[in-house]
């Protein structure tokens, strides 16, 4: 017991929460000691508490020790024991482990003892640790229906990383084969070590291969596959019993790992003597696993069988293959691998998924963060399809961090494993594909045939996306595409409809109909117009060096915010398995603003065929035909009409219907003709153009035949040619849809057609 002079020379903290105690608990005998030779004291008392009589097993004063580090005490905070060996540890819940002459540890707190501490003093810990006893007393500590209690091991310690549903999968198998008996499996770890006598250096292993085999010399092919692997042990007791005493007591050395096992029903010494009498682990750490089974699931288990992991350092008798009894054993903390079911579980998400296939297109900074996102979430690639070799500058950007002059997808796969180290099935079977997409689609045109794949395109390439909404089949693929434009300050994903409907084409036209009444989406595109080419829907940001992009100002941030927005948005698309197709647009605002996400589910589009050029066709806006319909009852008996706002594409012969403006005012209507008015129009086209960016603009002209016919009538092919007149010599086509009652008849004409 320290004296009133040692005392003295505790630092200020400690003697002033000694002082606390001794004010309010003058009937508990506070005393301090030396805690066996650590940096730090006890503080012994006897903690009155109230239990039940039933309660025969605790004492009314509970003898107690209190740990207080002498540097670091109040922030390391105050550690609880109890002060009796015939404490009833092993049916307690909430005991941690400690070494055989220890006093048993209780676990005060679920979550950081510190964080607590930081908010209270050493009374309220004293006053916690009473409310602790009465509750262990009065059987309270856990609920009935609360997990089984685990066994808490320090982590900073030795470290075994396992791959619990696979041990447990074994397990379960030999049981089934052999009628529930007793067993072992043999294992082989990453981690061979030079130092295999020094228990004090930390040692971190992972499990790598289990074999439910019997030892034998053959095996030894099987665990010492490399110098870098050692062999080790897992066993387990028979399947009908079931331990309900808690682990409160570790072993130290051999002799007491052997009780502690036969204490448990397994019996470790054949074991352990023909596994070393096979040469498997010469010399080198031993780590061995018990399965131990528990009434009920335990937590932070997959099931109701509890791992035990130790670290055995052997001393081998010389000329032997034997161990001696006194060789360390040391407890490990037993950390569970990745794998893709953790990984969802982590996730949220669904241990199930519609698209039974990933493939990604383009794995520059867009497509190697989101497939790092997706496979986080243990959906692992089927496919990645990328030519290009990694450039010092891609690395600023990049998911990955690559070896210059290195493939892409080599170390995007590479990363992808390493998530997941170790695992038995190793299921992924990602196929790499250094190719363009049109030479892996010549080489295998049935690759996206599936309506259960998903196609995730990041290539930011019109030319690929162009190419893939040509060949892929309506009843295949579901695709996506990703992009960036505004110099990042604009995020797109794009997801098709079931049955392509609506396309990845359909879906940039709902981008610039939104840009009528977003304004983001307004200013990106006027202040793009100029720099924008004919032949691209989007002011693609290339992230290759094609479009120099190592001087390209673009910081990694405002990409991994994007593809963040966009993974959680595919996400949330997969789970919800929606039919219609979906566009997803991430705002990152300028200093000041407020970034945000505009959803916009969209409905497949309707598709009408020229009347007179077949080739030609309409894809309106879901909405649009019932407009028109509505249009037509409205006004009978009279017709009407007015014109198409939307975008020509004369190589594709597709004329895009985003809205429809209604008969001007000063137009003339009766029931077997139709004056199309101009009040008002030119203004309306011309602010449209403006807010597009000029994307958006007069596509053509409809009109009502209230009588049914589906057939131009002489004004209506005069009119034609008049509008010819003025379309033709710029080669733009002339547009005349006619609408009755049941559907849209457009009449398509061009200078050469």
């Amino acid at each position: 017991m320290l004296s009133v002079h040692d005392e003295a020379g505790l630092s200020l903290e400690i003697k002033d929460s000694l002082a606390l105690l001794r004010a309010n608990y003058p009937e508990a005998n506070v005393r301090c000691y030396d805690f066996m030779g650590e940096n730090a004291i006890v503080v012994a008392m006897a903690l009155a508490i109230r239990k039940p009589n039933r309660a025969v097993s605790f004492k009314k004063k509970e003898p107690v020790l209190i740990k207080l580090d002498k540097s670091n005490y109040p922030y390391d905070p105050p550690k609880a024991y109890t002060d009796r060996t015939d404490f009833p540890a092993e049916n307690t819940p909430h005991i941690n482990p400690v070494k055989e002459g220890q006093p048993f540890s209780i676990c005060l707190f679920r979550g950081d003892a510190a964080d607590w501490f930081a908010q209270h003093n050493i009374l309220d810990f004293v006053e916690r640790l009473r409310s602790w006893m009465e509750d262990a007393a009065a059987g309270n500590l856990n609920k009935p229906e609360d997990d089984f209690e685990l066994t808490r091991v320090d982590q900073d310690q030795h470290v075994v990383f396992f791959p619990q549903q696979d041990v447990i999968n074994h397990i379960r198998t030999y049981w089934a084969r052999e009628n529930g008996k007793a067993g072992m499996l043999l294992s082989n770890y990453l981690g061979k070590d030079d130092e295999p006598n020094d228990p004090k250096k930390r040692r971190v292993v992972w499990l790598l291969n289990l074999y439910d085999e019997p030892i034998g010399s053959v095996l030894k092919q099987k665990i010492l596959l490399t110098p870098d692997q050692t062999g080790g042990l897992i066993l387990f007791g028979n399947e009908d019993f079931a331990d309900d005493r808690y682990i409160t007591k570790l072993p130290h050395d051999v002799a007491t790992l052997l009780a502690w096992t036969t204490d448990r029903h397994i019996d470790l010494q054949p074991s352990l003597d023909g596994f070393l009498s096979s040469s498997l682990n010469l010399g080198q750490i031993i780590p061995v696993t018990f399965a131990i089974k528990r009434p009920r699931k335990v937590i932070n288990h997959l099931s109701e069988l509890e791992f035990i992991s130790f670290l055995i350092f052997p001393s081998l008798i010389e000329g032997e293959h034997r161990i001696v009894a006194d060789s360390v054993v040391e407890s490990a903390a037993l950390i569970q691998k990745n794998s893709i079911a953790l990984a969802k579980y982590l996730s949220g998400y669904p241990e199930t998924s519609r698209y039974s296939e990933i493939h990604y297109i383009g794995l520059g900074a867009v497509g190697s963060k989101i497939a790092l996102h997706f496979s986080r979430s243990g959906l692992i690639p089927k496919s990645l399809i990328d030519p290009d070799h990694s450039l010092p500058h891609n690395n600023i950007r990049n998911g990955i961090i690559n070896f210059p002059g290195s493939k892409k997808i080599d170390k995007l796969e590479e990363d992808i494993k390493q998530l997941f180290l170790g695992n038995f099935d190793d299921a992924f079977g990602i196929k790499k594909l250094p190719q363009t997409i049109l030479k892996v689609l010549s080489d295998n045109p049935e690759i996206f045939n599936d309506g259960k794949q998903l196609i995730i395109d990041s290539t930011a390439s019109f030319g690929v996306e162009n190419y893939l909404t040509k060949k892929l089949k309506d009843t295949g693929a579901r695709y996506a595409r990703i992009e960036l434009a505004d110099a990042g300050n604009i995020g797109f994903l794009r997801m098709e409809g079931i049955n392509r409907n609506p396309r990845m084409d359909d879906l940039m036209m709902e981008v610039y109909h939104l840009a009528l009444t977003e304004q983001p989406l307004s200013k990106w595109l006027v202040d793009n117009k100029i720099v924008r080419s004919s032949h691209s829907m989007l002011d693609e940001i290339y992230l290759g060096l094609n479009c120099s992009s190592d001087t390209l100002i673009m910081p990694d941030d405002k990409v991994s915010y994007h593809t963040a927005a966009a993974s959680i948005g595919l996400r949330s698309l997969m789970e919800e398995n929606a039919h219609e197709g979906s566009l997803q647009i991430s705002l990152l605002a300028a200093k000041g603003g407020q970034s945000n996400n505009i959803i916009h589910k969209v409905k497949p589009v309707v598709i009408v065929k020229a009347v007179n050029q077949p080739t030609w066709q309409l894809r309106l806006r879901n909405a649009l035909q019932e407009q028109l319909i509505d249009e037509l009852n409205k006004n009978k008996p009279n017709e009407t009409g007015g014109i198409f706002i939307g975008k020509i594409d004369r190589v594709n012969k597709i004329i895009y219907v985003t809205g429809i403006v209604p008969a001007p005012p000063d137009s003339k209507k009766s029931p077997y003709i139709f004056t199309r008015g101009t009040e008002g129009l030119t203004k309306l086209v011309k602010e449209i153009r403006e807010k597009t960016g000029e994307m958006l603009e007069y596509v053509g002209e409809w009109h009502t035949h209230p009588t049914g016919s589906a057939r131009l009538s002489g004004t209506d092919q005069y009119a034609i040619g008049e509008i010819r007149k003025v379309l033709d010599p710029i080669n733009y086509p002339t547009c005349v849809t006619i609408v009755n009652n049941s559907r849209l008849h457009p009449y398509i004409f061009t200078k050469y057609e």
